[in-house]
């Protein structure tokens, strides 16, 4: 006779370290427990586990050949097997044999990525950009459920480079002695969608024909995502020489006509005013300008890029030994004359040279461990009135607690203060 065998657990586990013992403790196992163990096996169902790996596994199980079977030692030899992260799937069988029951683990491999490939990239999207958007890591598990995904990010490039009908196919290269896969994407591109027909809307203060030529899109030229990002910047740019930093820039895809392969645009502009910006009670060159005030990289004027601003002109003028240095910021429309004015007042005060920085309170850590740590510096050869501003001040201060709380100092409270000597107001010391 063949001998009675009964498939007590399978185990999936969408978590490799979570186990349920609420599943082990379910019946099926009743007649086995309390009975001598004969032999532990594993039956792998698809890759093979090698001979020496079975043995080292089967080494480290709670689960013995002449132990009494228990539900915990099956429960814990379940734990050290799905913790080799080798296995997606565990069913554990019992049999009986004439020497006592027998113990069989039916084990489904984990695979991992080697490798992503993608043929038939058009260029552009090139191969590399392809592979990014199937957002598949290598070394990481490979679950089949996923390429769905993976497909569908390749076609979405595809589209966005031109073409409107991509068909991907993938196929799987498994190496089952090391439980890796290679993936590879086959894009069948067909042809490129061509530039059809543009509509401009809004106010935005060019005619069609302009908005072509300055967007470098014209119909009949390819497809292309680059194509796209070019057009946008180069508006945005035009409006920027023209002082509209609030202007609003966008190209669409209308339209897709199957039987011309060609993809109809709508340009939606809105050029909104001219915005001055000017700086008053010191000279600060207009790179500089734009460079601190964020409405130039941002496109839009509102409160917290003007305040940004005025923090970064004031920490510039800080850096310079200016250290009481103040600036506010104000605005004002003017409709009628289609232009908005934003004036930073700075206002410098004396110049100082900072002579010194004393640290104060530390016994955990020493003065060098600090001071290396830390942006504000005294007065040198190299640094003539030394290197100080607010912000600087406040990221010394944030920096110094993160390194006591990192060693255990939850509580740790650091405070920056700037004082001048009574016997020179055109020196300062900083005290932390």
């Amino acid at each position: 006779m063949t001998p009675k065998r009964r498939t007590v657990w399978g185990l999936w586990l969408a978590t490799f370290w979570v186990f349920p013992s609420a599943i082990l403790a379910q019946g099926g196992l009743d007649e086995y427990l309390d009975t001598r163990v004969a032999a532990v096996r594993i039956q792998p169902q698809a890759a093979e586990v090698p001979a020496d790996l079975e043995s080292a596994l089967l080494a480290k199980l709670p689960l013995k050949p002449g132990a009494i079977l228990t539900r915990e030692d099956l429960r814990d030899s379940l734990q050290v097997l799905y913790a080799t992260l080798r296995f997606s799937q565990i069913e554990a069988g019992a049999s009986a044999s004439a020497e006592g029951t027998v113990i069989t683990f039916y084990t489904h491999p984990n695979f991992f990525i080697r490798a992503v490939q993608v043929e038939g990239a058009p260029g552009p999207p090139s191969a590399s950009q392809l592979v990014n958007a199937a957002k598949l890591e290598l070394g990481t598990l490979f679950r089949e459920d996923e390429i769905a995904g993976s497909i569908e990010r390749i076609k979405t490039v595809m589209r966005d480079n031109g073409f409107l009908q991509p068909h991907v196919t993938t196929s799987f290269a498994y190496d089952q002695s090391n439980l890796l896969v290679s993936v590879l994407f086959t894009v069948l591109r067909g042809p490129r969608a061509r530039v059809g027909a543009i509509t401009v809307q809004g106010n935005g203060g060019f005619s069609l024909p302009q908005v072509q030529d300055i967007a470098g899109m014209h119909p009949g030229d390819p497809v292309t995502a680059r194509r796209l990002v070019r057009a946008q910047r180069r508006l945005r740019k035009k409006y920027e020489k023209d002082k509209r930093l609030e202007a609003q820039v966008a190209v669409l895809p209308v339209v897709y006509h199957v039987e011309t392969n060609t993809v109809d645009y709508r340009v939606e502009l809105e050029r909104g005013p001219k915005v001055d910006v000017a700086v008053e009670g010191a000279s600060l060159r207009r790179g500089l300008v734009k460079r601190y005030v964020p409405i130039f990289e941002e496109f839009t004027v509102d409160e917290d890029l003007l305040n940004e601003g005025r923090r970064n002109i004031r920490d510039h003028f800080q850096s310079k030994g200016y250290f009481e240095t103040t600036v506010d910021v104000s605005q004002k429309s003017h409709p009628e004359e289609d232009r908005e004015d934003v004036l930073f007042t700075v206002n410098r005060g004396e110049r100082h040279k900072l002579r010194q920085v004393t640290i104060a309170g530390n016994k955990y850590f020493d003065r060098e461990t600090i001071r290396e740590r830390m942006q504000v510096a005294p007065d040198s050869l190299l640094l003539y009135y030394g290197r100080f501003s607010q912000s600087l001040l406040a990221r010394d201060v944030q920096t110094i607690e993160a390194l006591y709380r990192s060693n255990g100092f939850l509580q740790a409270k650091v405070t920056g203060n700037v004082e001048t000597p009574p016997d020179n107001k055109h020196d300062l010391h900083t005290v932390i």
